[in-house]
């Protein structure tokens, strides 16, 4: 018995290390569709010249980041659709902050038998303990139930945007000339991973 809770212990070590090892390597959203992930940017036309943008961040995305990827993206649709600036007549950027537990297993013992536990937040539920039933014996000590939470942050921000043909209207504090908001911006975004080599066929 001693030896089968030393490997599930074992086991449950490895696979947080993976997660951990996984959740390091990630890195800011990248410019990219959103289609194509979890997050990254949405167009969506209202008028032959007026669109809405917006760019979900994770959690690893700065608001600045957001907001530069957002003005690039806009920039972009402008040349695509043949105009030359674009004004911003409505932008924000809204912070979506939760709370997630931070995962770990914890052990108890009574009568030489121990048992695994975590809890995690669902948004309808609120907190939920799950205890393995299987090791679980009846025994409870208050001092494994202890855990630890981290508050995270990640942005959006949209915008709505009306395109124009010719030089930047020099009155319109919110115009912004399209090929040089891409030249000053371009570098700042997290580049789109580049895609996967074609699969060998045997």
């Amino acid at each position: 018995m001693k030896t089968l809770v030393t490997l599930i212990a074992l086991a449950a070590t490895v696979g947080l290390s993976a997660c951990a090892t996984t959740t390091t390597k990630s890195g800011p959203t990248p410019y990219q569709a959103a289609a194509t992930g979890k997050f990254g940017f949405t167009d969506q036309r209202i008028e032959a010249n007026r669109f809405r943008i917006t760019f979900d961040g994770n959690t690893k995305t700065t608001r600045q980041q957001v907001e530069d990827s957002l003005l690039l993206r806009a920039a972009d649709v402008t040349i695509d659709n043949g105009y030359d600036w674009f004004q911003v007549v409505q932008r924000a950027t809204d912070p979506k902050t939760y709370s997630r537990p931070r995962m770990s297993s914890r052990w108890a013992f009574g009568g030489g038998i121990g048992y695994s536990s975590f809890r995690t937040f669902h948004p309808r539920y609120g907190w939920v303990s799950y205890y393995d039933p299987f090791w679980s014996n009846g025994f409870y000590d208050p001092f494994f139930d202890r855990f630890d939470n981290d508050e995270i942050t990640r942005f959006q921000a949209t915008a709505e945007i009306i395109l124009g043909k010719g030089p930047k209207p020099a009155d319109r504090a919110e115009a912004f000339d399209a090929r040089d908001v891409k030249s000053n911006l371009g570098a700042r975004v997290t580049p789109p991973p580049p895609p996967a080599p074609p699969v060998a066929k045997p």
